[in-house]
């Protein structure tokens, strides 16, 4: 019926108003208070709505085509009311018995499930996500099921749609659509709890689609823990039976092992099995979080089960080498290695429910004080079956991904699991030999290297009867010397004068202070007794960094490595290291910078690791000047020195913000942390007779000043922002403004600024922000701002003439609250903003009357 150009012309245009008519729907929509009156229109709104819902969903075999004829912009505006009203009004009608919720849910679904792109289908997700958050919100507890059981029925077969979602037996059509690139990049800082491959810079399609409906999974089994759980368990130890089963289709050929399955429809269904096998492997990583708190005890004989079946798994695909074994084709290959990674991210996310059944929430205490854990033995013994599986992987010369993951659990047991059970182990005992050659990849042998350190290092539950401290401090200082020999050997002196030495020890350098770092990170929660063993162990090693900084001042990588490595130790050993060694090393670094313009031409350079370089120096010092004692103070001096003359005169101008940002930081922690450095109370000022008014280095005051009104007149909103806070912090602890060095020659020049701002609009997201700054600096004297500074402020206004800043003066009302000043403020600017452009867009020439 297209084929007359009037009936086309007449559904476009159709199509066009139904967009505009669903925009101005949800323009109603948006608003949250509605009169109580009006609460009748709504309903009757939602159910022409949802009549129209109905007819987009009807007919299921037709369904998808149905949505596809639709213009993109009419489903998400459609979309987008359904959003809204779930957001916004559901609450309102939710108990109404004149409106069908159930039948409202079900049409939803159907939306949902039959939408043919995929960003449409992740605005549904959005919705029901809206939708169970507000059922969340009404549940107070695990056992509460308030509000829930009405909608149990619909949940669990949402659940069901995304679980078929993400299969491909279920969806192989959609699923083979997307990347499914895997990264085999380690993650040094993966803090997921549940078993994930890859890095989060490097997303893959697939990745994007299965964690969007996972999530989405994982906060329904929030409400229905016992059913979810259920849901995905069934398929998993379906796939893994048939999983474990494989073993019966290999044969050994020429030395070799095949897989015997090549049938044209055998590969494809096996491909599908183990895709699958890996997908719900990493739902059940996600769904341990419901075995913990509250739920650990009376869900234990679940989790141990499935630990052991993962346990059991991943021994299976390391004592036959599934990596190893030849295919008739080569995405089952891929397939089998992803699979073996999987179980043993999978395997990681338990650790956490591992680590509270070893709490000391269990143990129980005896008279006399001996203690006893009541899960000891079942702790231990599935510790030591994880080790096995952990360690296992790094002997069989596996491929790169299958190893990564297995040195993170490796880690994770380091770390959340100390208990002896690791050092009795042969398998642990190898690795402290093998470790500092174990792997070429750098990454992987310093992960190996922080979870031997942690075994030894990190204090075990008081419930452990022997803690073998001198046992375990001498195989410390020993294990960390084996590793580190090599940078403690060098000398200094040979390698100042031996440039191919630098370059040479330079890897070197870097991994072992990599590992050191990481290490110190890892003792910021723990007891000072394990702090005071690993610096013992290390002060060397620091000492040696220190001293070979000059040295490698211009080598950025090592030079980075070494000042993270500092401001690691600064937050967690400087006790340990002592105000004398603080600042030694302090200076040290402050000579080096500031001799032969080694900031100025790392920052001029545009070389990302030099600017990275000044971004750690300027953390260091942010920590030093943020510290109470007495002895940091004289390095103040010297880094306002530094900020002001050495780095600002480089940045200022320039509209990169990777400086700025870490310098003003720097200026905001120096001032809010070392006032009295510039306003020192006198004794008759502290006994209440006045401010703190005289000031003390006044200059230095000036030019920080300076510094942050600069900034106001460039366009970076982030330091804008940053820079605007740390003003108002200044001014609530302190009265900054009300100081005079500021009230009489600065205080004039921020509003000017500021309200420039406001005018030519050059930070509109900040305008509440402004104003209340305006406010705040105006309010120091008032009359001095309505009757001084306005007419002078408009006097230098380009672009207006006198009859006009008149108008302006007398309509700018004198009201001193914040609500009416914020208005008036806002009102004087759009009138100045609209005489302005009354003015540019006259002809030249004209009579102005």
């Amino acid at each position: 019926k297209l084929h007359n150009g009037s009936l086309e012309k007449s559904f476009m245009v159709g199509e066009s108003l139904g967009v505009l008519a669903m925009g101005a729907i949800n323009e109603i929509m948006s608003k949250n208070c509605v009169p109580h009156d009006f609460e009748e229109f709504l309903l009757q709104m939602f159910r022409n709505t949802f009549q129209l819902l109905q007819r987009l969903v009807r007919d299921e075999p037709n369904t998808t085509s149905r949505l596809q004829l639709l213009d993109p912009s009419y489903l998400d505006k459609f979309t987008e009311f359904l959003r809204l009203f779930v957001s916004v009004h559901l609450r309102r009608f939710e108990n109404n018995s004149q409106f069908p919720v159930l039948e409202f849910l079900a049409l939803l679904f159907r939306y949902t499930f039959h939408q043919h792109c995929v960003e449409a289908y992740f605005n549904c997700l959005d919705v029901w996500s809206i939708f169970l958050d507000h059922l969340l919100s009404k549940v107070q507890g695990p056992q509460d099921q308030t509000g829930v059981g009405r909608y149990e029925d619909a949940l669990i077969s949402l659940a069901r749609g995304i679980l078929h979602k993400i299969q491909l037996r279920h969806n192989q059509a959609e699923l083979e659509e997307l990347d499914h690139e895997i990264c085999e990049e380690i993650s040094e800082n993966n803090m997921h709890h549940y078993g994930e491959l890859g890095t989060s810079e490097e997303i893959s399609e697939w990745h994007s689609f299965f964690t969007r409906n996972l999530e989405l999974l994982a906060k329904i089994a929030d409400l229905l823990p016992d059913q979810i759980f259920t849901l995905v368990y069934e398929p998993w130890n379906e796939a893994t039976k048939l999983y474990l089963s494989l073993q019966s289709n290999m044969i050994e050929q020429n030395g070799r092992r095949r897989l015997n399955i090549s049938a044209e429809h055998e590969c494809p269904r096996l491909h599908c099995l183990l895709r699958d096998l890996s997908s719900l492997l990493q739902a059940i990583g996600r769904l341990s979080t419901l075995f913990l708190g509250e739920e650990l005890p009376k869900r234990s004989a679940t989790a141990i089960q499935v630990i052991e079946k993962l346990v059991q798994m991943a021994n299976y695909s390391t004592g036959l080498k599934l990596f190893e074994v030849e295919t008739a084709v080569d995405v089952l290959h891929s397939d089998f290695v992803e699979v073996h990674a999987q179980v043993l991210s999978t395997l990681r996310a338990w650790v956490h429910w591992l680590s509270q059944l070893y709490g000391q929430q269990f143990v129980q205490v005896f008279p006399g004080g001996t203690q006893t854990h009541q899960h000891q033995d079942t702790c231990h013994t599935i510790n030591k079956q994880m080790l096995v599986a952990a360690t296992n992987v790094l002997n069989v010369e596996a491929p790169p991904l299958i190893i990564n993951c297995g040195v993170q659990l490796l880690l994770s047991l380091s770390v959340m699991m100390r208990s002896p059970v690791a050092l009795e182990m042969n398998q642990v005992q190898s690795l402290y030999v093998q470790a500092p050659s174990l792997s070429s990849d750098i990454k992987v042998r310093g992960l190996i290297l922080r979870a031997l350190v942690n075994f030894l290092l990190l204090p075990w539950p008081s419930f452990v009867v022997d803690h073998r401290l001198e046992t375990r401090k001498h195989h410390l200082t020993s294990f960390i010397n084996s590793f580190t020999c090599e940078v403690r050997k060098i000398d200094v002196q040979a390698l100042v004068d031996d440039k191919t030495l630098q370059e040479t020890m330079a890897p070197k350098l870097c991994d072992t202070l990599s590992v050191i770092r990481y290490q110190v990170e890892e003792l910021n929660n723990t007891d000072k007794a394990s702090r005071e063993l690993y610096y013992h162990c290390v002060q060397d090693i620091i000492h040696q960094a220190i001293l070979l900084f000059p040295i490698y001042v211009q080598h950025s990588s090592v030079c980075e490595e070494i000042l993270s490595l500092m401001v690691v130790v600064m937050q967690v050993l400087r006790v340990q290291l002592g105000p004398g060694r603080v600042e030694a090393t302090i200076q040290t670094f402050l000579d080096v910078f500031t001799t032969r313009h080694h900031l100025q031409l790392a920052i001029s350079a545009d070389n990302p690791a030099a600017v990275r370089v000044v971004d750690k120096f300027l953390k260091l010092l942010e920590l030093i000047v943020s510290e109470p004692g007495q002895s940091f103070r004289q390095f103040i001096p010297n880094t306002i020195t530094l900020c002001m003359e050495h780095i600002y005169p480089v940045v200022s101008e320039r509209v990169s913000p990777e400086v700025k940002g870490p310098l003003f930081e720097l200026l905001r922690c120096l001032l809010e942390h070392n006032w009295k450095y510039f306003f020192k109370p006198s004794v008759h000022i502290s006994l209440g007779a006045g401010n703190w008014d005289s000031i003390e280095n006044e200059a230095q005051f000036i030019q920080i000043m300076q510094a942050f009104g600069q900034s106001f007149m460039q366009p970076d909103i982030t330091i804008f922002k940053h820079n605007l806070e740390a003003l108002e912090s200044l001014n609530s602890k302190y009265k900054l403004y009300h100081k005079g060095v500021f009230r009489n020659s600065m205080l004039g020049q921020f509003i000017t600024v500021l309200l420039q701002v406001l005018v030519h609009r050059s930070q509109d997201l900040l305008q509440e922000e402004i104003t209340i700054t305006v406010y705040n600096m105006a309010s120091v004297d008032f009359t001095t701002f309505f009757a001084a500074f306005v007419p002078h402020f408009l006097q230098n206004m380009d672009g207006l003439d006198n009859d006009q800043r008149t108008t302006l003066k007398q309509n700018f009302k004198t009201d001193t609250d914040l609500p009416t000043f914020t208005q008036n403020v806002q009102r004087f600017i759009n009138d100045l903003r609209y005489y302005r452009t009354c003015n540019t867009s006259l002809p030249p020439g004209t009579v102005k009357l």
